[in-house]
């Protein structure tokens, strides 16, 4: 047994608590303070009976409470779940449950019954009010936690709410009222691959979800980029700083990177322009950046980058001319052509953007089939 690891671990952890707190001076190995039989015999065992102590605990109050919330299910609500889901499974009729894959629109609100089970398929959403359980993870989900797609959720209340924060197909299996959002002004195409994005580590949506139905902001475009870069990493873990007065705290560490990398100059007085709505170009110039196009050599320009965008095989020129006509680069958009672009090569070279994301490690070649699978 590695003693001094064991020491070393088990220390930390109970020091971190404030259970146990010690320290040792001036010893040495001809003149121990505390001897390796008293480590060994004594000290290891109680640091480990300790920490099992405190592990039971934090086990047993979430058990407790998960407990708690399935005490509100009533033995005859789960014995009629169980009769009527055993008679779908057997293929018989049913006229109370039934479990259907349904589409609904972005901003729509979902309020569900007792028992009734919802499993997210493709999109965003998150708990408006209320708490659900997490069937595939065991866990109690409270109100403004995000839904994670493919995971089972049961809810063992009436009238929890659930709002659908970009357009979603959704199982569910119970009653439920459905209570209709406010139209958006463009209605989102390519949730798909929001959600291919999303599985490779390239999208992962703001707090209010996947949001493709409003227009790209300066610092959603410069973010993609780097993670199109493969400098997510690098940029979240630079300690550099910038010059710019009007970034918010989640960006600042992406917009310094990016500004000591050459990547953003900001567009004048101290401000780099957070909020500015993003242009069609302003994108084309990222994504021919990520594909090693280099504007400052004079590969392509800002004015034209739409046209070398095609050139570069990243978009064709219908879809360029779609986005023309609406005047908007939405977050649909974004979604689309960073998809698009990981099948372009890079600028003189034979392999793809999507061979060097793989191997800088962003993500492997067996995710990249799968999501290209899970599209087909």
């Amino acid at each position: 047994m590695n003693f001094p690891k064991i020491l070393t671990a088990a220390s930390a952890i109970l020091l971190a608590s404030g259970t146990v707190a010690f320290a040792i001076y001036g010893s040495s190995q001809q003149d121990p303070l505390i001897s390796l039989s008293y480590v060994s015999d004594t000290y290891v065992n109680d640091v480990l009976k300790q920490i099992e102590t405190q592990a039971k605990t934090q086990l047993d109050t979430a058990q407790s409470s998960l407990d708690s919330k399935l005490s509100e299910i009533s033995p005859e609500d789960l014995e009629q779940k169980l009769v009527i889901e055993t008679a779908a499974a057997l293929g018989l009729n049913t006229s109370t449950r039934a479990s259907l894959t349904n589409s609904f629109s972005n901003g729509t609100k979902l309020q569900l019954a007792k028992t009734t089970e919802i499993c997210l398929a493709s999109g965003s959403a998150n708990i408006a009010s209320g708490e659900l359980i997490n069937v595939t993870t065991g866990e109690i989900v409270a109100a403004g936690s995000a839904l994670v797609r493919n995971q089972l959720y049961l809810s063992p209340s009436a009238n929890n709410l659930i709002k659908l924060t970009s357009p979603v197909q959704v199982d569910v299996s119970g009653n439920y009222t459905e209570i209709s959002g406010t139209a958006p002004n463009y209605t989102a195409q390519y949730t798909s691959y929001a959600d291919a994005l999303n599985d490779l580590g390239l999208f992962s949506g703001s707090t209010s979800g996947y949001e493709l139905e409003r227009a790209s902001t300066r610092t959603e475009g410069l973010v993609m980029l780097l993670r199109l870069l493969g400098e997510e990493t690098r940029a979240l873990n630079y300690k550099g700083s910038h010059p710019f007065s009007d970034v918010p705290s989640w960006a600042d560490r992406y917009v310094a990177y990016a500004y000591e990398k050459g990547y953003t100059s900001g567009i004048g007085d101290g401000l780099f322009g957070s909020q500015n709505t993003l242009t069609l170009n302003d994108y084309m110039t990222f994504l021919l950046r990520a594909l090693e196009y280099n504007d400052k050599n004079g590969d392509f320009t800002w004015s034209e980058a739409a046209n070398t965008a095609v050139n570069a095989g990243i978009l064709n020129d219908f879809e360029i001319q779609t986005i023309k006509n609406r005047n908007v680069f939405y977050r649909d958009d974004l979604v689309y052509s960073s998809y698009k672009a990981l099948f372009a090569n890079c600028k003189n070279e034979t392999f793809k953007l999507s061979d060097k994301l793989i191997s800088s490690g962003v993500f492997t070649q067996t995710q990249f089939t799968l999501v290209q699978k899970n599209l087909s």
